[in-house]
């Protein structure tokens, strides 16, 4: 079981949407489960108030921006 995985997309030097899965890298699960993977979707959209004691990257785990925006393409379809 994963308990929570994901990458910031800003906040700090290493945190940006390259790094994201962004419709451009294809994803084949893992060594011991190939093929699609379930996940849970931890943030929908940026959170502007939640607190950076952590870091700054806290507030960019959504795959929206602030605005309502997608931060890159995404098939929801299924």
């Amino acid at each position: 079981m994963v308990g929570e995985v994901g990458w910031p997309t800003d906040g700090i030097q290493y945190a940006n949407s390259s790094k994201s899965i962004d419709g451009k890298q294809e994803r084949n699960g893992t060594p011991l489960r190939p093929g699609d993977i379930d996940i849970y979707l931890f943030s929908l959209s940026d959170e502007d108030s939640k607190s950076i004691a952590p870091g700054n990257f806290e507030r960019h785990w959504g795959i929206f921006r602030y605005d309502g925006k997608p931060k890159f393409a995404i098939d929801f379809s299924g």
